[in-house]
């Protein structure tokens, strides 16, 4: 459907005493720039908005973004007569400073589990997505499973129930399972062929489980409707090297076993990494697929609106038995939505705008990778942003910023470049027709 122009425009600044980089793709098959038209805004003088903007509320985040690691990446869709333009201007995003990931490794996880099974369909023809995966305990860290318990209800452990899992309220479980799925070799390998920079997926979370334990995935059995085999792996364990020479450390001390303070950084080098501009661009790719040839997953078209609906969804959506009052809707949409439990599931917000996100908080890191539309006004937009809310610096203490910081700031940040990015009649009715594809819109 598209076709996509690399470099076609490019251009370093400098906003607010830092650098900032904005890149210009046209997607489509034109060169002519006055064929889509831009916004009244363009998106460094918008992003230059949203920042002064921030500097009133948040003085210290604007004065010393270094002191929160404070990121942000924005791309502005431009639509006219089917024809579509990606303007990206991103702030502090090509500094060298660690945010930990925490969840948004769950998102290229979810795709390398995709090109897995689709691997295993090749040649189990009659493999579905809703069969029933038994893992088994051997030398992992995982206990053996075949169901899954979503609150008062029993469900089978199948890649379409952990996926909804991951998607819909980030269940670490469940991407503990489709870790073991792939396994730690295959998770690598994958993102250094897809030149992920710096990317390495090595962790599942589960407290107790070693190094060593972690390059393990037990064995697994696939089941089909009528309880036969229909695919057995057995165990198996990385062996490649995986632990890079970094030097990633956060706060100034952490609590260590039996909540001992021990006085030097946190070390993260033995951790996941995943950059938000990777991120970034993995989003911008499910929307769009043609619009980022350095990370190109291999699922089909089905497999691309199956995430896109779930990735926008809120939790009572799913058809799983989440407690509503537990997972609210915005239970995992921080920007412009800012995890807000008040807003309940008849409110015309949910219905008019969607997020379309992954997000990761951990260790006073939070991070949300979006792409935002506004079905009324044609509105659309990606926004991804981090920031390290960790105010005392003691890492491990379960003290962070999160409900006076990040989730206020992220609420704030959304809304800022929403209210300001100009209303595209154009986009309206191909938005209305997308939503109503994925049944978010009637």
């Amino acid at each position: 459907m598209y076709r996509f122009i690399n470099n076609f425009y490019r251009y370093s600044g400098i906003l607010m005493g830092k650098k900032v980089i904005v890149f210009l793709f046209l997607l489509t098959s034109f060169i002519g720039k006055s064929q889509v038209e831009s916004s009244k805004m363009k998106a460094p003088e918008l992003m230059q908005l949203v920042l002064d903007s921030l500097a009133s509320k948040y003085p210290d985040l604007i004065n010393f973004p270094e002191r929160f690691r404070f990121k942000i990446v924005f791309t502005e869709v431009q639509r006219k007569n089917g024809k579509v333009a990606l303007e990206t201007v991103s702030y502090r995003s090509e500094l060298k400073e660690y945010l930990y990931p925490a969840s948004i490794v769950k998102l290229p996880t979810v795709l390398i589990t995709m090109e897995e099974y689709n691997k295993i369909k090749s040649t189990v023809p009659n493999l579905d997505f809703k069969n029933t995966v038994k893992f088994v305990k051997d030398k992992g860290c995982l206990p053996t499973m075949n169901q899954i318990k979503i609150g008062n209800r029993m469900y089978p452990s199948s890649l379409d129930v952990l996926t909804k899992q991951v998607l819909a309220v980030s269940d670490n479980d469940a991407y503990n399972r489709l870790f073991d799925f792939c396994g730690q070799q295959t998770l690598n390998r994958r993102m250094k062929e897809l030149n992920f920079n710096q990317g390495k997926i090595i962790r599942k979370f589960v407290l107790n489980c070693t190094l060593d334990q972690n390059r393990i995935s037990d064995s697994l059995v696939i089941f089909g409707k009528r309880n036969e085999r229909l695919y057995t792996r057995g165990t198996i364990t990385n062996r490649d090297t995986i632990y890079l020479d970094t030097s990633y450390k956060l706060g100034l001390s952490y609590e260590g076993f039996n909540k001992q303070l021990v006085n030097r950084p946190f070390d993260f080098s033995k951790q996941n990494n995943l950059d938000l501009v990777d991120v970034h661009k993995i989003l911008t790719g499910l929307v769009f697929p043609k619009s980022n040839k350095s990370h190109q997953f291999n699922i089909t078209s089905e497999q691309r609106n199956y995430l896109l609906q779930n990735l926008a969804r809120y939790p009572n959506e799913y058809g799983l038995a989440y407690n509503s009052l537990e997972y609210f809707p915005t239970y995992k949409k921080y920007l412009f939505f800012g995890r807000d439990s008040k807003l309940n599931y008849l409110s015309d917000t949910l219905t008019r705008f969607r997020s379309f996100n992954v997000v990761g908080v951990s260790f006073g890191c939070v991070i949300d990778a979006s792409y935002l539309v506004d079905f009324e006004t044609g509105k659309e937009f990606f926004l991804t942003a981090g920031l390290y809310a960790n105010q005392d610096e003691v890492i491990n203490d379960a003290k962070y910023d999160y409900e006076t910081l990040a989730y206020p700031l992220l609420k704030d940040l959304g809304r800022l470049f929403m209210n300001n990015i100009s209303e595209n009649k154009d986009a309206i009715d191909y938005l209305k027709a997308f939503g109503k594809e994925l049944e978010l819109i009637k």
